[in-house]
C-alpha cells in the first residue's frame, strides 16, 4: 500500500532529489573547475608528412617547383598526388587573394599562375 507524506507523491521526491543532485554537482564541477590549470584543447597531430600545412602553402610549393606557368587543373592534380583535396573555385580564390603587390604569386593568364619574377 503506497502512503503519500505530506501530499507528495513518490514521483514529485524523486523529482525534487534529482534537482537537488543535479544542482550540487553542478556547484562540485564550477568549484573544480575554479581549481584546475586551464590548458588549452590540443587538436590531434595528423600523420601526414605535410600535416598543418595549408592546401594554399602547397600550391605556392606547386609553383616553386615548377619550370612554368601551371593552369589550375595542374595544380589540382599536384595537390592530389601528394594527398590533399581542394576544390577548383576554393584554390583560384586562395591564388587569386595572393596576387597582391607583395604577394608571391602572379597571373600569366587565366586560371594559370606562377611565382613572382619568373618569366612565363
Amino acid at each position: 500500500m503506497s502512503q503519500q507524506l505530506s501530499g507528495i507523491g513518490p514521483e514529485d521526491l524523486l523529482s525534487v532529489l534529482e534537482t537537488i543532485f543535479r544542482a550540487g554537482l553542478q556547484e562540485i564541477k564550477r568549484i573544480r573547475a575554479l581549481h584546475e590549470p586551464v590548458t588549452p584543447a590540443k587538436r590531434p597531430r595528423s600523420t601526414r608528412k605535410d600535416a598543418g600545412v595549408s592546401r594554399t602553402s602547397n600550391a605556392i610549393d606547386v609553383l616553386t617547383h615548377s619550370a612554368h606557368p601551371l593552369h589550375i587543373h595542374e595544380i589540382l592534380l599536384a595537390l592530389e598526388a601528394r594527398g590533399l583535396a581542394a576544390t577548383r573555385d576554393s584554390l583560384v580564390s586562395a591564388l587569386t587573394k595572393l596576387l597582391v603587390p607583395a604577394g608571391p604569386v602572379v597571373r600569366t593568364a587565366p586560371n594559370t599562375f606562377t611565382i613572382k619574377g619568373r618569366t612565363p
